[in-house]
């Protein structure tokens, strides 16, 4: 029989217990992050889940199934991994329109709050593919958000605690001239021009830091005109 206080053994068991938490937090994110640049540079389809198992440094090739169970659940982490901090700025963002906003005042939030966080991520320290993977959601037939029945993007962005679908609702709700499936539509241009268009900036600004860097401002600032002009377009 243990002689061992009570109190002690449960303290070990409380540590013991911490350590599978803590260590699968990090598996996870180091899954989320290995998936998001195989994603980005291979596509969605063509990776495998053992694939990316084997990439992340797991010698049990179920590794992803264990962390995440299929690879959609997997697709949805890792969009979500950079999305939601970015909500955050898009609050912010959100935030500074006047009480009594003007329909430029909308479309130019809407456009800052579509490009301006996604900006951030070419600053990203430890890299990021992100914007990559996020372009894939546009051109793989079984993740693609544009052109399927729309699922997807609804879970992605229709929840009620998503930050574009509040900016997008703001515009619908002021361009009532408009046909709702078409500015629908408009919404979804947007968010694909913005998305393949960071994309490509930041596969160049990876394999040219240097040239690109001091174009930026004029890119992003470009950017956020050609949002604007399509959200506005006449009916």
């Amino acid at each position: 029989m243990s002689t061992k206080p009570p109190g002690r053994v449960a303290d070990k068991d409380s540590r013991l217990l911490e350590r599978p938490t803590r260590k699968s937090t990090e598996a996870r994110t180091r899954i989320i992050r290995v998936a998001e640049q195989l994603f980005a540079e291979g596509g969605i389809a063509s990776v495998s889940l053992r694939e990316i198992s084997s990439n992340a440094g797991f010698a049990n090739n179920n590794a992803v199934q264990y962390h995440f169970g299929d690879k959609d659940a997997l697709v949805r982490a890792v969009f979500e991994y950079r999305y939601r901090p970015l909500d955050d700025e898009r609050r912010r963002l959100l935030a500074e329109l006047p009480d009594h906003p003007t329909a430029d005042d909308i479309i130019a939030t809407t456009a800052r709050c579509l490009v301006l966080p996604a900006a951030t991520l070419l600053d990203d320290p430890e890299g990021s593919f992100h914007l990559r993977f996020a372009a894939q959601l546009y051109q793989q037939p079984d993740h693609n958000i544009l052109t399927t029945t729309g699922d997807l993007w609804r879970e992605l962005f229709g929840g009620s605690d998503s930050v574009v679908r509040s900016v997008f609702r703001l515009v619908e709700t002021h361009f009532t001239d408009i046909d709702k499936d078409v500015l629908i539509l408009r919404e979804r241009f947007a968010s694909a021009l913005v998305t393949n268009a960071m994309s490509a900036r930041e596969a160049a600004e990876q394999n040219f830091p240097r040239d690109l860097r001091a174009s930026r401002d004029v890119f992003v600032a470009e950017l956020l005109r050609s949002v604007r002009m399509l959200l506005a377009a006449d009916p």
